[in-house]
């Protein structure tokens, strides 16, 4: 109902309902989508206008439930369908809650839940934002996600283009993470878990683990934006017991720092320490840059090489 509609417009209702998804390609300009399922609302509603026309969101009283039920969708600018078995989102003007959210993107599954609270204050008055955020997930197949065809036509950026990431101070945030296998190319990594943590300006990758060519990669590691100027980075990651000959085979980078490597064979760790600043475009301030690592192997085989084979001629 509607109290006062002049002077102060008081507003106070119930809305309550079920809604297949498919009505709404009827009124949305969604060409060449198409949606199926069912999504049921609750909303509970009590404010004046004056409230609203002044800001003063706080006073406002509006809490509801959305619920989502074998909700599809695809286009044509998606490479496979988005699939939601089951989701459930509670909300108020204080918080947003995902309590439940069992997705399928086409063989990739997704099950993830999370609170963020104080958002319309944070959004209108630039006041403190926190949550938390869980994902969890048996299988993310990327190279389904994102077809070879689509990762060729991605452009890189003009670096002159590139700007540093500044990490806002009054979010305090927490996204933690378990996926049991994901596949990118030809690499499998499996048993990955770790947490990110935004806190005061900073982002934070709080003991990433995964195993990964046989054997097993961690990190931690801190971007620090406070210095806008130049941002902060450290990075501490260790490799145990990675098979030489498929880390060759696997990353450009290995092939390109150590392409003596293509020759070897065996098993490898390492342990890499790097700290230093990054310009406003993100390029190394080589004076502020520190960095220690140790790299160890039981055995390690040359299986070719013309240096070691005018030695042998030498040696007879």
């Amino acid at each position: 109902f509607v109290r006062t509609p002049i002077t102060n417009p008081k507003i106070k209702g119930l809305i309550t309902g079920r809604v297949n998804a498919s009505d709404f390609l009827g009124v949305l300009p969604f060409e060449g989508h198409k949606m199926s399922g069912n999504l049921d609302t609750d909303l509970k509603f009590d404010f004046n206008m004056a409230d609203i026309e002044n800001e003063n969101y706080e006073n406002v009283k509006a809490e509801g439930r959305l619920y989502m039920q074998n909700f599809e969708w695809s286009n044509p600018d998606i490479s496979v369908p988005f699939f939601i078995e089951e989701g459930e989102l509670l909300f108020s003007p204080s918080f947003l809650d995902l309590t439940k959210l069992d997705a399928k993107l086409g063989s990739s599954d997704f099950h993830a839940k999370g609170k963020i609270n104080n958002y319309l204050l944070y959004y209108f008055e630039d006041q403190d934002l926190n949550g938390s955020f869980n994902l969890q997930s048996n299988l993310v197949d990327l190279n389904e996600l994102i077809p070879e065809s689509e990762q060729d036509s991605i452009q890189v950026a003009d670096s002159s283009e590139v700007s540093a990431l500044v990490i806002p101070k009054n979010i305090d945030f927490n996204a933690s993470t378990s996926i049991n296998k994901l596949i990118h190319g030809n690499m499998e990594l499996t048993e990955l878990k770790g947490m990110v943590l935004v806190n005061n300006g900073r982002l934070i990758l709080d003991g990433l683990n995964m195993r990964l060519l046989d054997g097993e990669i961690s990190a931690t590691g801190e971007y620090n934006s406070a210095d806008t100027n130049s941002p902060y980075l450290s990075m501490n990651v260790s490799a145990k017991n990675l098979d030489i000959p498929t880390s060759f085979n696997n990353f450009n980078t290995v092939q390109t720092l150590a392409p003596f490597a293509k020759n070897l064979n065996g098993m490898v760790s390492a342990n890499l320490f790097y700290t230093g600043k990054m310009s406003k475009d993100l390029k190394p301030i080589l004076n502020s840059i520190s960095g220690k690592g140790k790299l160890q192997s039981k055995e390690v085989q040359i299986l070719k090489s013309e240096a070691f084979d005018q030695l042998k001629k030498l040696t007879r």
